[in-house]
């Protein structure tokens, strides 16, 4: 008696469009190691038949689902598709099953051929869901040298969600660079997720920014880290003219003697 992952798999081979793509949906959602070979056999079809190119997206993100290592081979020719759509699900799919050199080397020459927006944020997230060490280069390129600034921002967030020390040095080149507020702003609440003394010490010196939303924005970041080293560069925050710089600087303030268990005192 077949199971249910036959079944789906039957659904695939012989079944209509609709129900190939349901089919193709259930099976990425299983969990089913069975269903990698067929799923990887089907997308290779479909991205040489234009009549299966409608399937191509759903086995894509099926794939990435499934975490499927071996289906990198041919999530690498989907990355290099000529529709901006099947490159972004390609590189969302390679980030979630992880990296290796190959992986990050396909996403860097993809982020550099590929000139849709979308398409080109979608391959900065996966650089950095799919290796955080590796990564750090490309993103670090994109961060500072892209022409476009929504992707510039983008690979901002993207070296903040990595978490790793070895994205503070080009935050900080960034933000050093950055005449937009928006990309400084986008570097304090990258620097908030990577615990080292030196985004600390940034941080701080963030609070001195021009721009008031950046300094309520190092403000919170500050509170956020939970450093007993932040409460001196707080306390002088609480007189900062602004006073949604004085708000988060009160509320970081609180946080930061929470833990150390000392009482607030008001200024």
């Amino acid at each position: 008696m077949k199971d249910r992952v036959d079944r789906l798999l039957d659904q695939l081979h012989r079944g209509d469009q609709v129900s190939k793509v349901q089919a193709i949906e259930h099976l990425g959602a299983s969990g089913a190691k069975k269903a990698v070979r067929p799923l990887v056999q089907a997308l290779e079809h479909a991205l040489h038949r234009y009549e299966e190119r409608f399937l191509v997206p759903p086995l894509v993100k099926a794939l990435g689902n499934l975490r499927a290592h071996e289906a990198r081979h041919v999530l690498f020719r989907a990355l290099r598709s000529e529709f901006h759509y099947v490159k972004s699900d390609a590189a969302e799919a390679l980030g979630h099953i992880g990296g290796n050199p190959r992986t990050v080397r396909e996403l860097a020459k993809a982020l550099h051929t590929t000139r849709e927006r979308e398409a080109r944020k979608h391959i900065i997230d996966g650089l950095a869901e799919a290796d955080g060490k590796q990564s750090i280069t490309p993103l670090a390129e994109a961060a500072v040298e892209d022409p476009d600034p929504e992707v510039r921002e983008e690979a901002v967030q993207a070296l903040g969600r990595t978490g790793r020390t070895e994205a503070l040095t080009p935050l900080i080149d960034a933000y050093n660079r950055a005449s937009d507020a928006h990309i400084r702003k986008d570097v304090v609440l990258a620097l908030s997720h990577i615990a080292s003394a030196g985004s600390e010490e940034f941080l701080v010196h963030a609070l001195s920014d021009s721009d008031s939303s950046i300094r309520s924005g190092a403000a919170s970041a500050l509170g956020e880290m939970r450093s007993p080293h932040a409460e001196i560069p707080l306390r002088r925050a609480l007189h900062d003219p602004a006073p949604e710089v004085r708000e988060s600087a009160a509320k970081a303030l609180g946080m930061v003697l929470f833990l150390s268990g000392t009482e607030c005192v008001k200024e």
